[in-house]
């Protein structure tokens, strides 16, 4: 599989599809690189706000430069079926743990795209692109703020 992306060149991907295929596992090909990564089947969902109450787990991780420090956050996050977020995730910023509560707003439309902003307590407002997938049992997360490499999940 082969990604035109923001990089100069192409993204060169070796993909396993699962049993069902409904979800993929895949690892960047090209030199130089270690970039793994899965798909999961978006599946037949209805999408939009106002909608459901919803309550997951996160498990988000990635990269903050300049500094190289390594940030990772879970917990359980509450999407009210307004816009409303509230919640309580563990972080481990390069290394040190603190638990914070969280606000925030989301929006979601009807093709199951969506965007997240969420404060956690003492922290900067991080913003984030997601997508419903597996049937509306899970979402796809990355943040979209500048010097950040944070993806996961949140599942309910």
């Amino acid at each position: 599989m082969t990604f035109s992306s923001e990089d100069l060149a192409p993204a060169n991907f070796n993909i396993t599809l699962d049993t069902l295929h409904k979800g993929l596992q895949m690892i960047q090909i090209d030199n130089g690189t270690a970039q793994p990564g899965y798909g999961v089947a978006q599946g037949i969902v209805v999408c939009g706000v106002p909608g459901k109450k919803r309550i997951h787990a996160s498990n988000l991780q990635g990269t903050l430069f300049p500094s190289l420090d390594i940030e990772a956050f879970s917990g359980r996050v509450v999407f009210d079926g307004t816009g409303k977020i509230v919640g309580t995730e563990t972080f481990s910023i390069a290394g040190v743990i603190s638990i914070k509560g969280l606000v925030g707003t989301y929006t979601e439309a009807a093709d199951c795209t969506g965007t997240a902003q969420i404060t956690p307590d003492g922290l900067t407002k991080m913003n984030f692109n997601a997508v419903k997938v597996n049937g509306g049992k899970e979402l796809l997360m990355i943040e979209t703020d500048n010097n950040t490499l944070i993806a996961g999940t949140a599942q309910p």
